[in-house]
Parts: C-alpha cells; sequence; structure tokens
C-alpha cells in the first residue's frame, strides 16, 4: 500500500464521517422543530384554554356569555363591553396560533380543531354580527378571511330554512 493510496483512504473516511455528521445534524435539526413546534402548540392551546377559563370563571360572567351567545334579549351597555372584550380575546388567541400555523410552528391536527371549536362561537347571531364590527380594526388577512368563512358556514347552518327546503 503506497502513500497515496492511504491518502485516499483517508480522504475517503473523512467525507463518509462528514456525511454523517450532517445526517445527524439534520436529524438534529428536525427533532427540534418538531419540540418547538410541539412547544408553541401547547402554549397557545393554553393561551386559548385560560381565555376560555376567564369567560366562564365566575357566575356572572358565565351568565353574560351564556346570555350573548345564546340569548335573544338586548344585552346592557357595559355587557356589550364586556362580551367583546371576551370575543375579542379568544379570537386574538386564535389569531396568533393561526399565525404561528402559517410559520410552521404550530400542529396541523391542532389548528384544524382549534378552527372548528370556533364554529361553534359563531352559530350565534350575536358573535357574527360582533365579528362584522370588529374584523375591520382588530384582526388581519387572511386570519380575518379563515373566520369570514366560519361564520358565514356558521350563518348558512342556522338560518330558518326556505319554504320546501328540509332544515339544517
Amino acid at each position: 500500500m503506497t502513500l497515496e493510496s492511504i491518502y485516499y483512504i483517508g480522504q475517503t473516511v473523512a467525507v463518509v464521517i462528514i456525511i454523517a455528521t450532517l445526517i445527524a445534524l439534520l436529524y438534529q435539526s428536525r427533532q427540534a422543530n418538531r419540540l418547538a413546534r410541539a412547544d408553541m402548540t401547547q402554549a397557545s392551546w393554553g393561551t386559548i384554554l385560560v381565555t376560555q377559563a376567564q369567560m366562564y370563571s365566575t357566575p356572572e360572567s358565565a351568565d353574560l356569555m351564556q346570555r350573548g351567545l345564546y340569548g335573544a334579549a338586548p344585552l346592557t351597555d357595559a355587557e356589550k363591553l364586556r362580551f367583546s372584550i371576551n370575543m375579542s380575546n379568544m379570537l386574538s388567541a386564535v389569531e396568533s396560533g393561526d399565525l404561528l400555523w402559517r410559520q410552521g410552528l404550530f400542529d396541523e391536527t391542532s389548528h384544524q380543531r382549534i378552527l372548528r371549536s370556533m364554529a361553534v362561537y359563531f352559530e350565534s347571531p350575536r358573535v357574527r354580527k360582533w365579528w362584522t364590527r370588529a374584523r375591520k380594526d382588530r384582526f388581519v388577512h387572511p386570519f380575518s378571511e379563515v373566520i369570514d368563512e366560519i361564520a358565514s358556514r356558521a350563518e348558512g347552518k342556522s338560518r330558518p330554512a326556505k319554504a320546501g327546503e328540509p332544515p339544517s
């Protein structure tokens, strides 16, 4: 074996080690991304759950949300303000998760689950009315279009059936 052969063997081993190192770094990077996505997903879920819990944390706040979501009686000005703040906080938390999802930092399944849970709120005519006012000033594209679609589907489900049309 000549020195030149040993040199080529050494170069080949070095290339194999470099490639193995790059593969290991790629694997670690993917693992770090998965962990970051999981952490961001958990943090966003936590924010949304805390926001919801605060909306229903006292008998008075639960009563307000129940009347705001399901009642037909008018709310007082103070109740309208509290209801608006509650909905704004909720949608802001969801918007934050949507932004993280668009950046690849939020789990797809969780994102879709959160958006589906918003449909329950938008079945309320009062929430849809609030949204038409709030979306212009408080929320940005493309999130506002996503919520527009949710509101539109919810409105279609809640509208009265036309003559000859089965109820939805």
